[in-house]
Protein backbone atom coordinates (compact mmCIF):
# COMPACT_ATOMS: atom_id res chain seq x y z
CA UNK A 1 0.00 0.00 0.00
CA UNK A 2 1.06 3.54 -0.65
CA UNK A 3 2.17 5.94 1.77
CA UNK A 4 0.42 9.51 1.37
CA UNK A 5 2.23 12.68 1.94
CA UNK A 6 -1.11 14.36 2.53
CA UNK A 7 -2.48 11.52 5.08
CA UNK A 8 -6.53 11.77 4.71
CA UNK A 9 -6.40 13.77 1.42
CA UNK A 10 -7.37 10.94 -0.94
CA UNK A 11 -10.84 12.32 -2.12
CA UNK A 12 -13.48 12.01 -4.85
CA UNK A 13 -13.07 14.86 -7.96
CA UNK A 14 -15.60 16.90 -7.76
CA UNK A 15 -17.55 17.33 -11.03
CA UNK A 16 -19.81 20.18 -11.76
CA UNK A 17 -20.89 21.72 -15.01
CA UNK A 18 -21.05 25.67 -15.29
CA UNK A 19 -24.52 27.32 -15.99
CA UNK A 20 -23.20 30.78 -16.29
CA UNK A 21 -21.57 33.18 -14.21
CA UNK A 22 -20.44 31.60 -11.17
CA UNK A 23 -23.06 29.20 -11.25
CA UNK A 24 -22.55 25.36 -11.44
CA UNK A 25 -24.85 22.45 -11.07
CA UNK A 26 -24.18 18.73 -11.19
CA UNK A 27 -23.59 17.11 -14.78
CA UNK A 28 -26.36 15.69 -16.84
CA UNK A 29 -24.24 12.26 -17.06
CA UNK A 30 -21.98 10.14 -14.81
CA UNK A 31 -18.34 10.06 -14.54
CA UNK A 32 -16.10 7.88 -16.13
CA UNK A 33 -14.06 5.81 -13.79
CA UNK A 34 -11.36 8.26 -13.83
CA UNK A 35 -12.93 10.55 -11.23
CA UNK A 36 -14.18 8.11 -9.72
CA UNK A 37 -11.16 7.01 -8.16
CA UNK A 38 -10.19 8.16 -4.66
CA UNK A 39 -6.39 10.09 -4.84
CA UNK A 40 -4.18 12.77 -3.42
CA UNK A 41 -4.65 15.18 -6.67
CA UNK A 42 -2.61 18.08 -6.48
CA UNK A 43 -2.37 18.75 -10.02
CA UNK A 44 -3.96 19.00 -13.36
CA UNK A 45 -2.86 19.73 -17.04
CA UNK A 46 -6.00 20.76 -19.11
CA UNK A 47 -5.92 21.67 -23.03
CA UNK A 48 -7.32 20.00 -26.40
CA UNK A 49 -4.29 17.56 -27.10
CA UNK A 50 -6.23 15.92 -29.96
CA UNK A 51 -7.86 19.36 -31.79
CA UNK A 52 -11.77 17.84 -31.52
CA UNK A 53 -13.09 20.82 -29.59
CA UNK A 54 -13.03 18.86 -26.46
CA UNK A 55 -10.72 19.72 -23.53
CA UNK A 56 -8.57 16.43 -22.11
CA UNK A 57 -7.47 16.60 -18.35
CA UNK A 58 -4.40 15.20 -17.32
CA UNK A 59 -4.39 14.73 -13.00
CA UNK A 60 -1.08 14.59 -11.71
CA UNK A 61 -1.14 12.17 -8.82
CA UNK A 62 0.44 11.11 -5.83
CA UNK A 63 2.58 8.68 -5.93
CA UNK A 64 0.50 7.22 -8.98
CA UNK A 65 0.95 7.49 -12.70
CA UNK A 66 -1.23 10.79 -13.92
CA UNK A 67 -4.61 9.91 -15.42
CA UNK A 68 -5.90 11.23 -18.43
CA UNK A 69 -9.51 12.16 -18.59
CA UNK A 70 -11.16 13.11 -21.37
CA UNK A 71 -14.23 13.52 -22.77
CA UNK A 72 -16.63 11.15 -25.18
CA UNK A 73 -19.50 11.75 -27.26
CA UNK A 74 -20.11 13.78 -30.22
CA UNK A 75 -19.06 17.86 -29.85
CA UNK A 76 -22.35 20.45 -29.65
CA UNK A 77 -21.57 23.33 -31.43
CA UNK A 78 -18.97 24.62 -33.22
CA UNK A 79 -15.41 26.28 -31.66
CA UNK A 80 -12.37 27.61 -32.83
CA UNK A 81 -8.82 26.85 -30.82
CA UNK A 82 -6.32 29.47 -31.36
CA UNK A 83 -2.84 29.17 -31.77
CA UNK A 84 -1.23 32.45 -31.46
CA UNK A 85 3.02 32.66 -31.88
CA UNK A 86 4.53 35.94 -31.32
CA UNK A 87 7.36 36.96 -33.81
CA UNK A 88 8.12 40.70 -32.47
CA UNK A 89 6.40 39.83 -28.69
CA UNK A 90 7.43 37.17 -26.90
CA UNK A 91 6.95 33.77 -28.65
CA UNK A 92 4.05 32.05 -26.54
CA UNK A 93 1.87 35.68 -27.07
CA UNK A 94 1.46 36.15 -23.44
CA UNK A 95 -0.26 39.21 -22.80
CA UNK A 96 -1.60 38.68 -26.44
CA UNK A 97 -5.35 40.48 -25.84
CA UNK A 98 -7.92 38.38 -28.28
CA UNK A 99 -11.65 39.65 -29.55
CA UNK A 100 -13.77 37.38 -31.03
CA UNK A 101 -17.45 38.82 -32.87
CA UNK A 102 -19.83 36.18 -33.85
CA UNK A 103 -23.47 36.02 -34.93
CA UNK A 104 -24.19 35.48 -32.00
CA UNK A 105 -22.20 38.15 -29.81
CA UNK A 106 -18.46 39.16 -28.53
CA UNK A 107 -16.07 37.63 -26.81
CA UNK A 108 -12.63 37.87 -24.91
CA UNK A 109 -9.71 36.79 -23.84
CA UNK A 110 -5.94 37.22 -22.65
CA UNK A 111 -3.74 34.69 -23.08
CA UNK A 112 -2.44 33.85 -19.98
CA UNK A 113 -0.69 30.55 -20.20
CA UNK A 114 0.84 29.15 -17.42
CA UNK A 115 -0.40 27.73 -14.41
CA UNK A 116 0.09 27.33 -10.93
CA UNK A 117 1.59 24.79 -8.27
CA UNK A 118 2.01 21.20 -10.27
CA UNK A 119 -0.67 22.42 -12.18
CA UNK A 120 -0.58 23.88 -16.01
CA UNK A 121 -3.46 25.23 -18.73
CA UNK A 122 -3.20 24.85 -22.51
CA UNK A 123 -1.46 27.90 -24.26
CA UNK A 124 -3.97 28.11 -27.25
CA UNK A 125 -6.75 30.00 -26.79
CA UNK A 126 -10.72 28.41 -27.22
CA UNK A 127 -13.68 30.09 -27.97
CA UNK A 128 -16.86 28.14 -28.41
CA UNK A 129 -19.19 29.37 -31.35
CA UNK A 130 -22.56 27.72 -30.67
CA UNK A 131 -24.42 27.49 -34.16
CA UNK A 132 -22.29 29.68 -35.72
CA UNK A 133 -19.63 29.08 -38.54
CA UNK A 134 -17.74 32.02 -39.09
CA UNK A 135 -16.36 34.11 -36.59
CA UNK A 136 -13.59 37.64 -37.02
CA UNK A 137 -11.23 37.74 -34.32
CA UNK A 138 -8.73 41.06 -33.49
CA UNK A 139 -5.72 40.07 -31.41
CA UNK A 140 -3.87 42.95 -29.71
CA UNK A 141 0.09 41.70 -29.76
CA UNK A 142 1.78 42.62 -26.40
CA UNK A 143 3.94 44.96 -28.60
CA UNK A 144 0.85 47.06 -29.52
CA UNK A 145 0.21 45.24 -33.32
CA UNK A 146 -3.28 44.74 -34.13
CA UNK A 147 -4.52 41.90 -36.16
CA UNK A 148 -7.47 41.28 -37.59
CA UNK A 149 -8.54 38.17 -39.35
CA UNK A 150 -12.44 37.84 -41.12
CA UNK A 151 -13.78 34.79 -41.69
CA UNK A 152 -11.89 32.44 -38.98
CA UNK A 153 -13.71 28.92 -39.71
CA UNK A 154 -15.31 26.94 -36.82
CA UNK A 155 -13.81 23.42 -36.05
CA UNK A 156 -10.14 24.36 -37.00
CA UNK A 157 -7.22 25.34 -35.44
CA UNK A 158 -5.65 28.19 -36.86
CA UNK A 159 -1.84 29.20 -36.24
CA UNK A 160 -1.89 33.15 -36.20
CA UNK A 161 1.69 34.92 -36.67
CA UNK A 162 1.94 38.03 -34.88
CA UNK A 163 3.01 40.32 -37.86
CA UNK A 164 6.64 41.83 -38.23
CA UNK A 165 5.07 45.02 -39.25
CA UNK A 166 3.36 47.66 -36.48
CA UNK A 167 4.78 49.94 -33.59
Amino acid sequence: MRKSLWPGLDELAEQRSRTGGAHFKDPPLPAGPGVLQRRAAPGLAEADIDDDGRLETLVNSQNEKPAMLAQQGDVTGNWVLLDPEGTRSNGSANGARVHLRSKSGSQHRENRGGGSYLSQIGLRIRFGLGENRLAEVQIRWPRGTIQLRKQVEGGRVPEILEPFGGR
